[in-house]
């Protein structure tokens, strides 16, 4: 799949385009950069309304193979955005950092379907083969 972000994309545009293709993650924008294996501050977190802005417009294959790691540094390095990915566990999101960082997305997000699972055991979980 293809992001596409100019200076007309907003943040929560980002975000839907990525939770759409996995479900159980989430990417968040800071204004600060973080450190490898930190978290960032939640004060520096951007609100989704706001669009970035851009000095060109960036297009980005997002492999499901990409690591946590590889992505946020793209975002970073190409578009100037400070990005962290999310993963779902049960009711909360948790910030990935240093070991999350080095998974790919697939692998994050298949963590973040089981612990949804996990966390409601009687909830039926869509097989999302199906809906393809």
């Amino acid at each position: 799949m293809k992001l596409q972000i100019n200076d007309q994309t907003t943040f929560r545009e980002i975000n839907l385009f990525f939770h759409e293709q996995f479900p159980y993650l989430s990417l968040r924008f800071f204004e600060q950069p973080h450190q490898t294996g930190v978290g960032s501050a939640k004060a520096d977190m951007v609100e989704d309304i706001g669009a970035p802005s851009l000095a060109k417009t960036c297009t980005f294959a997002i492999d499901a193979d990409l690591t946590a790691g590889q992505l946020e540094k793209w975002f970073e390095t190409e578009a100037g955005l400070y990005a962290q990915v999310f993963r779902k566990s049960g009711s909360v999101w948790l910030e990935t950092t240093h070991s999350g960082d080095a998974l790919s997305l697939t692998e994050l997000n298949n963590k973040g379907r089981e612990h949804e699972i996990a966390a409601n055991p009687d909830r039926e979980v869509p097989d999302f083969r199906e809906q393809m």
